[in-house]
């Protein structure tokens, strides 16, 4: 449901159709669903989990300021993103070299499957061919 549709329903809920109301008293009704309805919605937002680098700056943040006092906050930053590039690049080449043994590994299974298969296999394959009408074309005959 949309906020004015919510707006509009809640506002009807409050207002007595019997009773006559001044300006200032259907103002202070809208004003009280207004704050109803858009408080409920910002309080029902779900916080993001923070990403990996946020969690790598706050961790590494505090290490580095007490180790170099001196430098202010934009230089600690220039130092957490170049740690932040060093650590992922180890993470990338430990991957690959993972990676790359495992595929060695696999290699020489893959070729001891190759060498049992002695005999060729052949598929045949049936194609069915199906005849069908023309559709006339034209309107009716009169």
């Amino acid at each position: 449901m949309t906020n004015t549709k919510e707006l509009i329903e809640k506002f009807n809920e409050r207002v007595d159709v019997e009773k006559q109301y001044t300006k200032n008293e259907l103002c202070a009704i809208l004003n009280d669903v207004y704050k109803d309805v858009y408080s409920k919605k910002k309080k029902s937002t779900v916080k993001r989990e923070p990403t990996k680098y946020n969690i790598f700056v706050s961790e590494n943040m505090k290490k580095l300021k007490e180790e170099n006092p001196e430098l202010t906050r934009q230089d600690l930053m220039k130092k957490v993103g170049e740690l932040w590039r060093e650590t992922q690049k180890k993470q990338s080449e430990s991957v690959e070299q993972t990676q790359q043994s495992e595929a060695k590994s696999e290699q020489p299974e893959a070729k001891s499957e190759q060498t049992e298969q002695t005999e060729p296999t052949e598929t045949v394959e049936t194609v069915e061919t199906v005849e069908t009408k023309p559709k006339k074309k034209g309107g009716k005959k009169t």
